[in-house]
């Protein structure tokens, strides 16, 4: 008899806890919110991350819209100048920023261009070293451009923003 009920007793335990676990599934799954489509991500219109970029800036380096409204050209353009190279640094890597204001929208940087370029014939295990030099080259050459533009937007930057929002700026990798 006393086995019969320790069996029983045994059982109800198992019962209430297949029960009490499925329950709690059953709530977790109520509560937790929806999953991030990563669609919603991969659809958002580069103007709309421009802008968002935008605002981020303008709220770290602490301007005003009337401020921003003559800085924030400036910004903008030593902003994606930094992100050309920083997308040539790290060819094919994925995130928020790639590409975002550093071209109009489906027109590649030359930049960009020559890199996607030599990565074409350094994957290609036919590619003559003539080619992949000529590659190089080009590379090379954009890169300095970009940087001597760099440098001009730079200097222009620093001309337009108070001591404060220099030293933002160049936590931020705007201004060196």
């Amino acid at each position: 008899m006393r086995r019969k009920t320790v069996h029983v007793a045994a059982l109800f335990c198992l019962i209430t806890l297949f029960a009490g676990s499925s329950a709690i599934a059953r709530v977790k799954k109520e509560d937790s919110p929806a999953p991030k489509s990563k669609s919603k991500v991969q659809t958002t219109v580069p103007a709309q991350k421009s802008r968002h970029i935008e605002q981020r800036l303008r709220k770290a380096l602490g301007a005003t819209e009337e401020q921003w409204k003559s800085i924030g050209p400036q910004v903008m353009k030593v902003d994606a100048l930094v992100q050309q190279l920083e997308e040539h640094r790290m060819p094919g890597m994925k995130g928020e920023r790639k590409g975002y204001l550093a071209a109009p929208a489906g027109q590649p940087t030359p930049l960009c261009r020559a890199t996607a370029a030599l990565q074409k014939s350094l994957a290609d295990p036919t590619a003559s070293p003539d080619v992949i030099k000529a590659q190089v080259a080009a590379v090379r050459l954009e890169r300095e451009n970009v940087y001597k533009e760099l440098r001009v937007a730079r200097a222009e930057l620093r001309q337009v923003l108070n001591e404060r929002q220099q030293d933002q700026a160049l936590l931020m990798g705007l201004l060196e």
